[in-house]
């Protein structure tokens, strides 16, 4: 049975496309059978993981048409990354009008969960890219994995954004008498910075079982990935720094996913 992990944090920046492109990454370098949903409508991991204007484009297939017609078969949208191991369900510019387009839907939060029930027992993990929101779509994607990860940049203007996460996240809990574990937070772009030590050291203080691994600042070589459409683990890099860069930033998301697998196994507090 698949673990299902939001990948979440409304606000825009921290994140959350690379982390959960390159932490699929990792779990399928450790043998993991992994699954990614990408929620977000501009499609960045999409894209960033190397399809074509014609999977990605606004008159592609989504995880929309799941959502609205729950009769719909998952695995008629489920393809491999063009250059990883792993699958995707690919997003466009129609998740744009997810929101709008649920409303009216039965059920509008837990859509998602009744698509999980069809595809879970075919993966070890299920990681959902989700929109810097809090909304109907991000809803859906905590209540059908149950689980979230939360990407944050070591900032103090970043603090509010978690707190408005778990504010919600026990909302969700309340209403829906659900079970909904924070798995971590995964400190993106971590540079040795007063500031970015000073919020780590309260996270470990506050909660240190949230404190995920730190993902070193190495921007270029992500975008460099990026552009490509590979993770970090397929990606060829040119020169000597760039392989290096490379080495630590898989060094990074191996030990991220380390954490994920011993978080989610061991059960949660």
């Amino acid at each position: 049975m698949a673990v299902g992990l939001a990948i979440l944090n409304q606000k825009g920046g921290t994140g959350k496309t690379p982390v959960t492109i390159h932490l699929a990454g990792a779990l399928a370098k450790l043998g993991k059978r992994v699954l990614v949903l990408d929620l977000d409508g501009q499609a960045d991991l999409t894209a960033g993981i190397g399809f074509k204007r014609d999977v990605h484009g606004a008159d592609g297939d989504s995880i929309l048409s799941l959502l609205l017609d729950l009769k719909a078969d998952p695995d008629a949208l489920i393809r491999r990354a063009p250059n990883d191991e792993f699958d995707v369900i690919p997003g466009n510019m129609q998740m744009y009008l997810a929101e709008q387009s649920l409303m009216g839907q039965r059920n509008r939060e837990r859509r998602l969960e009744r698509v999980f029930q069809r595809i879970r027992t075919d993966y070890d993990y299920i990681l959902v890219d989700c929109p810097p929101a809090l909304n109907v779509v991000t809803d859906n994607a905590l209540l059908a994995c149950g689980r979230v990860l939360i990407p944050a940049r070591m900032h103090r203007t970043y603090r509010g954004s978690i707190n408005n996460l778990m504010g919600q996240i026990n909302t969700l809990r309340e209403v829906f008498e659900a079970d909904i574990d924070i798995v971590g937070v995964v400190p993106v772009g971590y540079e040795q910075q007063v500031d970015q030590q000073a919020f780590m050291e309260a996270l470990r203080e506050g909660a240190p079982q949230l404190l995920a691994p730190a993902l070193r600042k190495r921007q270029t070589l992500i975008e460099d990935a990026r552009d490509a459409g590979h993770s970090i683990f397929s990606y060829v890099p040119s020169g000597s720094y760039r392989k290096k860069a490379q080495r630590e930033s898989q060094e990074d998301y191996l030990a991220l996913a380390g954490f994920v697998m011993r978080r989610t196994a061991e059960g949660m507090s």
